[in-house]
């Protein structure tokens, strides 16, 4: 089952990044107003749908991973991809390192730039401030979403548990900023319904562009001969 839906999803994938009709503007990696040192992540959805029958975790972060890479810019960033998604054993907020039990956390941006969290307690607070909205390749989708999850990033024990792997996972709406973003309600008719998932990044780390530090070296050289013709 596994190696099936994975498969699906990848020749989905690949055949809707190729159409002409995905072309979209280049994506925001390094958001506007972070400094060098910053740290952040990213969010988005992934692309193609599929069923949400397994209850093995790893799958869909193979799913989002796979859309992840699908476009040069965040493949380029070297960085991990996690599901934003529950099963019967791993919550959601567990999963992508999300608990504001264990953590604050950082900033997190969708794909245009905009931010959609402040940290992790503002992640799983009941809203957020932007809607995901965005596919790994840029371009807006506002479709269902597969979650498994309760509003708190946890899996939903509503009539016995709706998460991924149950025949009633919950959805949520990546065009919603309310609580619908992630949970918008039960699928009964789960295993028979494609849906898309939410993906998240590891944590990012602004770098000085190239530029600065060529001229933070320069100013390094200077003030050591300047000590050193001090010195002599």
């Amino acid at each position: 089952m596994r190696t099936t839906v994975v498969c699906t999803l990848l020749a989905c994938i690949f055949s809707v990044s190729n159409s002409s009709t995905l072309l979209a503007a280049p994506i925001v990696t390094v958001p506007a107003g972070l400094q060098p040192g910053d740290q952040y992540r990213l969010v988005f959805l992934a692309i193609g749908d599929s069923v949400a029958t397994s209850s093995d975790i790893a799958q869909y972060n193979t799913i989002v991973t796979l859309s992840a890479n699908v476009n040069p810019a965040l493949k380029a960033l070297g960085t991990t991809f996690s599901v934003i998604g529950s099963t019967a054993t791993v919550d959601a907020r567990d999963n992508t390192g999300t608990n504001p039990t264990l953590g604050v956390g950082v900033p997190i941006y969708r794909l245009d730039g905009l931010r959609v969290a402040d940290n992790n307690a503002a992640l799983w607070d009941g809203s957020i401030a932007n809607p995901i909205l965005y596919q790994a390749n840029g371009v807006a989708r506002p479709v269902e979403v597969w979650t498994g999850s309760g509003v708190d990033g946890r899996r939903d024990p509503w009539d016995g548990g709706s998460s991924f792997g149950t025949t009633h996972p919950t959805f949520g709406f990546a065009n919603m900023a309310g609580s619908g973003w992630v949970y918008a309600g039960s699928q009964y008719d789960g295993f028979g319904r494609s849906y898309t998932y939410y993906g998240m990044s590891g944590v990012l780390t602004v770098v000085p562009e190239p530029s600065s530090i060529v001229l933070a070296a320069f100013a390094g050289i200077g003030l050591l001969c300047a000590c050193r013709r001090r010195r002599d």
